[in-house]
């Protein structure tokens, strides 16, 4: 990770922190990065690379680390739909404030987003990011993350229950994170839609995408299982009977069945969460961070060797995310990492 004070920016690597040389622009006035300048950056593969391993550092970091302090909360709009608001802060990455429209009532969940990342010792703003195309990242490597290190070594089929966005995002990152996956299995309550998701992200991602006319095909084919559909917490997603022995399910809402996320199976990024300064929704559609129990096992111990992944070779494995992570300041670090490395993007004055 990284950041920038008044005179250096500082990176954390495998060697820890290491001193380079400052961005060659002016202190004190922000950057301000548009969706077309981040495009070589979301579109490189050694980018996506070292992401997944921000992403991984920062899960170290939060259970080894500060705990951090977080809001997260929103506001109603006009419609339906609430702007959500997220800041996140902790050491010495970036404190990151995460505008972004809940998407309730439409299709997509991550237009209109703005990132601002300010440095984490004087509150200076540096970089102003627009954010649309970075949140569907922001949300889909920790996913990645979690299935790089919990997939059984051999998994071949990806199971997508959705395919909307995070449906889209998804299947990259993992694809990137178990280079052994070799055919995604689609489903999704519309027919045009799962089958415009074959034939385009068939083409884009270079492997088979079959879409099926049932979400339990899915189910039963997939080696990974990604729930990248709209479900909200209660609503169990899929019938757990049907899993494969050995497989893993990545989720981001909460709503794995019961009996799935009350098993010795479900891991968690970490049991040290951020302090909640402020947590505040309205709404029966509004985020509901899960609360696991104790003895949840944490992928930082699977990541560091203290424990195997699984205790038996066809333990079935649940990854939940639905919580509050300090993901954005990595996110943010690795961004402004690589504007200081390109010289990307407008200064303001």
């Amino acid at each position: 990770m990284c950041y920038k004070s008044q005179d250096t920016w500082t990176s954390l690597g495998a060697g820890g922190l290491s001193r380079v040389e400052a961005d060659p622009r002016g202190v004190g006035m922000p950057i301000y990065l548009t969706t077309k300048d981040l495009r070589p950056l979301l579109d490189s593969s050694e980018e996506l690379d070292n992401v997944l391993a921000a992403i991984e550092r920062s899960v170290l970091d939060q259970h080894q680390g500060p705990p951090g302090h977080v809001i997260f909360s929103g506001v109603p709009l006009a419609g339906e739909d609430q702007m959500l608001v997220s800041v996140n802060a902790a050491g010495t990455a970036p404190l990151t404030v995460r505008v972004f429209p809940a998407g309730w009532n439409r299709d997509s969940s991550a237009s209109g987003t703005v990132m601002l990342a300010f440095d984490p010792q004087t509150g200076d703003l540096e970089t102003i990011i627009q954010a649309a195309e970075l949140n569907r990242l922001r949300t889909s490597i920790p996913v990645a993350v979690g299935a790089r290190h919990l997939a059984r070594k051999g998994s071949r089929v990806l199971g997508m229950l959705g395919s909307g966005d995070q449906a889209r995002g998804t299947a990259r990152t993992i694809l990137r994170a178990v280079p052994s996956i070799e055919e995604i299995v689609v489903w999704s309550p519309t027919p045009k839609n799962r089958e415009a998701y074959a034939a385009e992200q068939g083409a884009r991602l270079g492997v088979p995408i079959r879409p099926v006319t049932t979400s339990d095909e899915v189910v039963a084919a997939a080696d990974v299982l990604m729930m990248a559909g709209r479900i909200q917490p209660g609503d169990d997603a899929f019938d757990e009977t049907l899993l494969k022995p050995g497989s893993t399910v990545l989720s981001m809402s909460g709503a794995a069945p019961r009996a799935l996320a009350e098993s010795p199976g479900l891991y968690v990024p970490t049991n040290r969460r951020p302090r909640p300064v402020a947590i505040g929704f309205l709404g029966q559609h509004a985020p509901r961070p899960m609360t696991p129990p104790e003895d949840v096992r944490v992928l930082a111990d699977v990541i560091t060797g203290a424990r195997r992944a699984r205790d038996q070779p066809d333990e079935i494995l649940l990854w939940e995310l639905a919580n509050v992570y300090l993901w954005d300041q990595a996110i943010a670090a690795w961004v402004l990492d690589w504007v200081r490395r390109t010289g990307t993007g407008t200064q303001l004055s």
